[in-house]
């Protein structure tokens, strides 16, 4: 405590130098832990690939998630290793509706391809029957509550997007 008391500058910067390294080294191995247990949920997770479309405008390049639509047919058709492919858009808040209860959600537009690649389980239906309508929504069990109580939702009409 004397040293540090008497060089009171130098143990300030050792200190702060100390715990800044701790703080770094502590985010450091979060954000590595959070990359390995990437996608651990999910059973095929060493056969799952997200595709990222780089577009570039005014000598930019900008990284979307989203890609051209042909672009599943198109991989499966001219790889060879690729035996599902799903397309994914729209992913944010999206408006659902039924009567006078709206809500915003997170939500995406998918392929039917997307269940079987993900092997999500289904309270109600199955995801052989998902889209069976063009225009047909899967939603999960904590949004069937908000909207449809404990009653199954199966056949029942929600509005989203308008």
């Amino acid at each position: 405590m004397r040293s540090l008391l008497k060089n009171r500058g130098y143990s300030f910067l050792n200190i702060t130098g100390l715990a800044i390294g701790i703080a770094c080294a502590s985010l450091i191995f979060l954000w590595v832990q959070d990359e390995l247990t990437f996608n651990h949920s999910y059973q095929k997770k060493d056969q799952l690939y997200t595709i990222y479309e780089n577009q570039t405008y005014n000598g930019k390049v900008s990284t979307f998630h989203a890609t051209p639509g042909p672009m599943a047919k198109v991989l499966k058709a001219e790889i060879p290793g690729i035996k599902i492919a799903a397309r994914i858009s729209g992913f944010g808040d999206q408006l659902f509706a039924l009567g006078d209860k709206i809500i915003n959600e997170k939500g995406t537009y998918a392929d039917v391809e997307l269940f079987s690649m993900l092997q999500l389980p289904f309270v109600y239906g199955s995801a052989s029957n998902a889209f069976q309508q063009i225009h047909s929504v899967v939603i999960n069990e904590t949004m069937s509550k908000k909207f449809f109580g404990d009653a199954d939702p199966i056949g029942k009409s929600l509005k989203v997007n308008n």
